[in-house]
């Protein structure tokens, strides 16, 4: 004897209709929406699908997932040419009373860590 699922094999009331099916599927074709835009899109047009319903629809139809990937040209290198002209600087929190300073030089990238007692501290970084 073993348990048997309680879970029904289909569901009777579903939310989607073919023409909320049709228009979610015609929304990620032109504008290439994921599943989160196209649910809010919907509900602007007082149609309540939720981000996952939308996800399921285009799983059903075997929707390939949309992948943005950026080109090389559209990084942003921040380089400058004088050493100490630019120089990041990152505070972290250890514990109480202990705080990291981290500084990154933007032109040899290099990098200084000091740890001080409190945030305020003066810093003195020496590459």
């Amino acid at each position: 004897m073993s348990d048997k699922s309680k879970r029904p094999k289909t569901l009777s009331n579903s939310k989607v209709t073919s023409d909320i099916e049709a228009l979610i599927l015609d929304l990620r074709n032109k504008r290439r929406w994921g599943a989160q835009r196209i649910s809010i899109h919907v509900l602007r047009k007082k149609i309540k699908v939720s981000s996952m319903t939308v996800w399921q629809v285009l799983s059903k139809n075997n929707v390939k997932p949309i992948v943005k990937r950026r080109k090389k040209s559209d990084y942003k290198h921040y380089n400058k040419d004088i050493p100490g002209e630019r120089v990041q600087l990152y505070v972290t929190k250890i514990k109480n009373g202990v705080y990291q300073f981290t500084a990154t030089d933007d032109c040899t990238r290099m990098k200084g860590i000091c740890i001080y007692p409190n945030k305020k501290q003066k810093i003195q970084f020496i590459f």
